[in-house]
């Protein structure tokens, strides 16, 4: 019986491996459409024909083909295992996956957009990467990572060609600048790094382009100013404008971040949390009363938007984040949507809001961390991978 078991397994691999070419292309392509560029690849290495049939994509369509990104991965910061392969998360289906990127010790992580991680060279000037982690696949920039500690990035694409944005948080705007009062800079694989332009000229420089939060949604770059103004980074004439989009009354703190396609404002006061959708086309808020089975993670900068019912340990219609805490002390709460109700969920052992502008800062961790700990952990600090490049010369 085990003989023909085996038998009846290698019959049914020689004949999916003998499916024709034009089938095989056809799955692959429908597996790209709905279940993502991982599935893709795992499709290449099942044979030797399904690869000869399952085309790889070019090193510059990795990052710039939309298909092609891994956009609903994240990378988990200190979630590392013992032989260096960083943890990503897969925040629509829960999956988690190890990947030997050894390329990460040779790079400087600034940050992560719509699926692939922008990175920094080592050796100055510390010229510009774009890495898609499932491909294995860099796009080399011209251009170097602006200089300071907590450096945010997100991807826009103009024609063909991808465009890294490059800002400063709010606490780091008086003191972080290259050049006039603009902390918002752009730059293209073969360009350097230029300001962006404000293309309201109404508006004062200084005041809006301190930023809160930024994000890429549908393709396009949105960025949150200090004051509440929203705006979308355009290509227009040759260089890339901030069009003012509308103006939102932040009372606390809020960020910016992508759903399924849509742009979602979070607003956070001492007492409330909400949510809104962005009508960019009317340029108007929509009032959400609930992200049901989501979980929204804020911290630092970053924003992250998970399915709950997917990922252990994580409560649906929940936000995570220090608000109403004391982020200078690393105490986060959750916030439940549906009763208002605030929950302390971390103590001091979680890196803080100011632990990341601190290049030397030795955070102590009283054993293992929870998944919403470490999707609460900033990613490393800019200038703080610098410093411990240049001890070692």
């Amino acid at each position: 019986m085990k003989e023909e078991g085996g038998g009846s397994s290698q019959k049914r691999r020689a004949e999916w491996a003998s499916l024709q070419p034009d089938l095989v292309q056809l799955i692959a392509d429908f597996l790209l459409s709905t279940s993502g560029v991982d599935e893709y690849m795992a499709m290449r290495a099942v044979c030797p024909s399904w690869r000869s049939s399952v085309d790889k994509p070019s090193s510059h369509a990795a990052v710039t083909d939309l298909r092609f990104r891994p956009r609903q991965w994240v990378l988990l910061n200190g979630a590392d295992d013992d032989q260096g392969r960083p943890l990503f998360l897969n925040v629509t289906t829960g999956r988690f996956r190890r990947l030997r990127l050894s390329v990460l010790r040779d790079y400087i992580l600034v940050d992560a957009s719509d699926g692939l991680l922008v990175l920094g060279d080592r050796e100055r000037p510390h010229a510009a990467r774009l890495l898609n982690p499932l491909t294995g696949d860099m796009l080399p920039f011209a251009a170097p990572i602006p200089p300071g500690s907590q450096v945010a990035a997100a991807i826009a694409l103009a024609g063909s060609e991808p465009t890294i944005i490059f800002s400063f948080p709010q606490i780091l705007c008086k003191y972080v600048l290259l050049g006039g009062n603009a902390v918002v800079y752009s730059a293209d694989p073969t360009g350097q790094l230029y300001a962006v332009k404000i293309h309201d000229a109404a508006l004062k420089e200084e005041e809006s382009f301190c930023l809160r939060s930024m994000v890429t949604c549908a393709g396009n770059v949105y960025v949150l100013s200090l004051k509440g103004m929203l705006y979308k980074i355009v290509w227009t004439g040759g260089l890339w404008y901030a069009e003012r989009i509308l103006e939102i009354e932040m009372h606390y703190t809020g960020a910016l971040v992508e759903s399924a396609g849509k742009l979602l404002v979070v607003r956070v006061d001492l007492e409330i949390t909400e949510f809104f959708s962005v009508d960019v086309e009317r340029k108007v808020l929509e009032p959400i009363e609930s992200i049901r089975s989501c979980a929204l993670f804020l911290s630092s900068g970053r924003c992250v938007l998970v399915d709950a019912d997917k990922v252990p340990s994580i409560k649906g219609n929940c936000t995570y984040g220090s608000f109403g805490g004391n982020k200078f002390y690393n105490m986060y709460t959750r916030y439940d949507l549906s009763d208002a109700k605030k929950e302390n969920i971390t103590g001091p052992q979680v890196p803080g809001y100011l632990s990341c502008l601190i290049a030397d800062s030795d955070i102590t961790r009283e054993g293992p961390l929870s998944l919403a700990q470490v999707l609460l952990t900033p990613y490393p600090d800019v200038k703080a991978q610098l410093d411990r490049i240049r001890c070692k010369i």
